[in-house]
């Protein structure tokens, strides 16, 4: 059997070299070139015959997805009124709204025979009309069966006579860096079923464009360098397999062949909920979370600087009910370690609500677990009580006054204790990493701080290079901020 293992080894190693040879163009200075020459292009003709393959297989079941839309474009400004009246427009038609039709064009793909057709979430937002066009002369009406902006997924449903054909969904977590993949769209809406060539070129990519939208945690794009281009949004990047491992998404503006696809396992979680509840259906814990600075871990009993730090927990959330505080550091859930904010958030909403679940937690340096029955999570909360906090470091380049009564009405403050940050100093570490005037002092090193007097006097207890832990409140966010305090502070 190792023998037999060897000898395949050898010969699937020689067939790659021979194929990258043909590839690159090289030539190879030995008497058996004709022998080289013919192998390689049968190779390459069976990798030809395979990309055929695929395209037959799979672009029947891509469409267009073409939506209209109905916009109010804004009153212009008085400047542009009279300066357009001037012209001899009718001063009547510039000074009200204008309505229009927004035509808007993406791409989908069929996953069933019943109709459903998967696409993104913002190629049909707002949408007023929704069509599906295999076609010219094949065009179907199409309605929003359900729709999740967190994750930019939305499955829509036509209702055709005759069966459909449709695509296989594969399985994204077992996609690896270098692997071969396929996208087809239709970009621009003009060039239908367009099909192109690359890799795998990254996982778990972040998007700043998509942060704030996609508030769930599932940050974590396929990046692959197959032509993304307009209109390829909600199209199928596929595998060798002829499966469907990513859903097309967006493409790097600053750059060529950088494109990005969400994971077709985010679509599969959901797609149930989808169809019943026309929304996703996720678990709810109820705590604001950061990850650990760089070093700081160990200054919490941890040997890393893995896990999700716990800046505030929700009033009568799963969280405060099972005794979680400010300052835990959550390790694992069921088992399953946790490294960073986003993997606790995938982890808690890919459980259904409902759910009991096995924190685990450091606390005071010692480990600790307690089970949690998880709720679910509201549209409400993922606005306002999922958001993961922004990572905040800080040193002491800023001034700090006591908050009064009148102080706290004026901005609005959501709570009436500690002391607010008056100015940051221009140039100094502050400012480069975030902190506002404005944000609310609430601990230092988890003591209360009620007065300016109390925050200097903490902080001048702290030795020079020992940490100094802030908890500031900013609206409805709760931020912790490790300070290390260098050695010219005061």
């Amino acid at each position: 059997m190792a023998k037999l293992m060897e000898k395949e080894a050898k010969t699937g190693a020689r067939r790659a070299v021979l194929l990258l040879t043909v590839l690159l163009g090289v030539s190879i200075c030995t008497g058996a070139q004709a022998e080289v020459r013919g192998e390689g292009a049968k190779l390459l003709k069976e990798l030809d015959n395979a990309f055929v393959q695929i395209w037959e297989q799979v672009s029947p079941a891509v469409v267009n997805v073409d939506t209209e839309r109905e916009i109010t474009l804004p009153e212009l400004p008085p400047f542009f009124q009279d300066l357009f009246r001037d012209w001899g427009f009718r001063e009547r038609e510039q000074r009200q709204p204008r309505e229009r039709r927004q035509r808007g064009r993406g791409s989908g793909f069929v996953i069933d025979k019943e109709g459903y057709v998967l696409t993104n979430f913002h190629v049909i937002e707002s949408a007023d009309t929704i069509k599906v066009r295999f076609s010219e002369e094949e065009v179907y009406d199409a309605e929003v069966v359900g729709a999740d902006k967190g994750t930019d997924i939305a499955l829509i449903k036509i209702n055709a006579e005759n069966d459909l054909p449709a695509v296989t969904l594969g399985d994204s977590d077992t996609l690896r860096v270098g692997q071969l993949v396929m996208a087809i769209g239709n970009p621009g809406g003009a060039l239908p079923r367009s099909f192109t060539v690359g890799h795998v070129s990254g996982l778990g990519r972040v998007l700043p464009r998509f942060a704030e939208r996609m508030r769930y945690g599932f940050r974590s794009f396929i990046q692959t360098d197959a032509a993304i281009n307009l209109g390829n949004s909600g199209g199928p990047l596929v595998n060798v397999d002829g499966e469907v491992v990513g859903i097309n998404t967006a493409m790097a503006a600053f750059a060529e062949n950088i494109g990005f696809a969400v994971p077709i396992n985010s679509a599969k979680d959901i797609l149930e909920d989808l169809k019943e509840s026309g929304r996703a259906i996720r678990g709810f814990l109820g705590v604001d979370i950061e990850p650990l600075p760089k070093d700081v871990g160990k200054e919490y009993g941890l040997p890393d600087d893995n896990g999700a730090l716990i800046a505030n927990v929700r009033r009568g959330s799963p969280a405060e009910e099972a005794g979680l505080k400010t300052y835990d550091i959550i390790i694992a859930v069921n088992g399953q370690k946790i490294s960073s904010p986003d993997e606790l958030v995938r982890v808690i909403t890919g459980y259904r609500p409902g759910a009991t679940v096995r924190i685990t937690y450091v606390r005071d340096k010692k480990e600790r677990a307690v089970r949690v029955k998880l709720a679910e999570l509201t549209d409400e909360q993922v606005e306002e009580e999922l958001e993961v906090t922004p990572r905040l470091e800080e040193t002491l380049g800023l001034t700090v006054q006591n908050i009064t009564p009148d102080l706290a009405e004026r901005l609005d403050l959501e709570v009436d204790e500690g002391v607010i940050v008056a100015d940051v100093d221009a140039g100094s570490v502050a400012e480069e990493r975030g902190v506002r005037p404005g944000d609310v002092i609430l601990e230092v090193n988890r003591n209360p701080i009620k007065t300016v007097a109390e925050f200097r006097k903490a902080v001048a207890e702290v030795e020079s290079g020992d940490w100094v832990v802030l908890l500031l409140n900013r609206g409805k966010q709760t931020l912790i901020v490790h300070v290390r305090k260098p050695q010219s502070a005061e």
